[in-house]
């Protein structure tokens, strides 16, 4: 084999196993305490890591990882609440609608009475996320109604409902288990052909799981959050 042939193979040997570690960085958790709704801090942030599903509907819907990994950051505090910035990790191209790896998104967070309350931080645009509907203000209580005891079947939680809260138990997630977390899901936009959420959370643990489908195509998008 001639001397420029090898030379070729080892460097695109070199790229792969590169290729490999920044996506294995990008499966880690990031330094420092991640966001807790029991008390947020400045400084709390956590990883999320993208899905992409489909057959929603389905006796058996189907979803895959892929290597986009999201942040959600406390950067400061001010008279109206805490400023949490979301943004791509660096090298999250893997989808770029989901993952819109150029956008950076800043909203506010506080808790009152125990509930989480998101607002935007700009009144001359609509509150823009990756993981939570556009909506200027959205409250999700931090202590649910436990009407519903929840399972996943794929990325799907069941029982299928329209609106519903409860838990779910023995919850495991990329090696860890999580006792007991609160659900939301909230497909009241999918009579519109809107989009259904889902949410799984604790106070301790914060925000654990987001997704979202489409009615119409049985498709969408979770963030799933990497944990010590």
């Amino acid at each position: 084999m001639k001397k420029s042939s090898l030379i070729i193979l080892a460097i695109g040997f070199i790229s792969i196993i590169g290729c490999k570690n920044k996506k294995d960085e990008q499966l880690i958790a990031p330094p420092g305490p991640p966001i807790n709704f029991e008390k947020l801090e400045v400084g709390q942030k956590s990883r999320y890591v993208l899905f992409q599903g489909k057959n929603y509907l389905r006796s058996i819907p189907i979803f895959e990882y892929v290597y986009d990994t999201m942040m959600m950051e406390i950067t400061g505090k001010d008279e109206n609440g805490f400023i949490v910035k979301e943004y791509a990790t660096p090298a999250s191209i893997g989808d770029v609608d989901a993952s819109q790896p150029d956008s950076t998104y800043f909203y506010y967070f506080n808790i009152e009475n125990d509930t989480l309350i998101i607002t935007h931080n700009d009144d001359r645009f609509v509150l823009q996320s990756r993981i939570f509907p556009y909506e200027n203000v959205q409250k999700y209580p931090l202590r649910v109604a436990r009407d519903s005891s929840f399972h996943f079947t794929g990325w799907r939680a069941d029982p299928l409902c329209l609106s519903c809260t409860g838990t779910i138990e023995n919850f495991e997630l990329f090696g860890k288990q999580f006792d007991l977390l609160e659900v939301i899901v909230d497909n009241n936009r999918t009579v519109t052909d809107g989009l259904g959420y889902t949410f799984v959370f604790s106070k301790k643990e914060g925000l654990v799981r987001g997704a979202y489908f489409s009615p119409f195509s049985e498709k969408g998008h979770g963030w799933d959050l990497l944990s010590d």
